[in-house]
C-alpha cells in the first residue's frame, strides 16, 4: 500500500510543463472573462462567466495544493515503509537476544514496548495519511459552485 501511495504521488507530482499549461490556460479563461463582462448580461453569457470562474478557482486550487499533496503522499508513504522496516528488525533483535527463553523474551519486550508502541502507533498513521494524500489529489477535492 505504501508503494503504490508513492507511485501515485509520483503520477499527480506536477511536471513544470503541466504547471506552465495551467498558468497558460488560467491566462485565456482570463481573457474570455474580460471580453464576457464587455458583453451585455444574458443567461448564456452569466452561465459562460460562471463556468469561466469556476474553471479558474479549480486551477488555482491545483496549482496551489499539487504538490504539497503529492509531496505529502511521497514523505508519509515513505516514514511508513521505513517505520515498518524498523518494527520489523526490532521484533526480530529481540526475538534473537532472547534465544529460546521464554522468560527472556517476555522480559526483552516488556523493556522495548515503548518504543514498539511508538511504532507501531506511527505505522497505521503513516499509512493513512500517504494512501489518502495520494488520493485525494486537488482535483478530486474540488467541487465546483454553480
Amino acid at each position: 500500500m505504501p508503494l503504490l501511495s508513492i507511485r501515485l504521488s509520483f503520477h499527480l507530482y506536477p511536471s513544470p510543463q503541466q504547471l506552465e499549461s495551467i498558468n497558460q490556460e488560467i491566462i485565456q479563461l482570463s481573457l474570455q472573462q474580460q471580453a464576457l463582462l464587455q458583453q451585455p448580461e444574458t443567461p448564456n453569457n452569466y452561465s459562460q462567466r460562471c463556468e469561466i470562474t469556476n474553471k479558474i478557482k479549480q486551477h488555482n486550487f491545483t496549482l496551489t495544493y499539487a504538490k504539497p499533496l503529492a509531496i505529502g503522499g511521497i514523505l508519509s508513504g515513505g516514514m511508513c515503509i521505513f517505520t515498518g522496516v524498523i518494527a520489523l528488525l526490532l521484533i526480530q533483535r529481540l526475538g534473537r537476544k532472547a534465544g529460546k527463553s521464554g522468560k527472556q523474551l517476555h522480559t526483552n519486550f516488556t523493556s522495548a514496548s515503548y518504543i514498539m508502541r511508538a511504532i507501531l502507533l506511527i505505522l497505521p498513521i503513516s499509512l493513512f495519511l500517504s494512501f489518502s494524500s495520494s488520493l485525494f489529489h486537488p482535483v478530486f477535492l474540488y467541487s465546483p459552485m454553480v
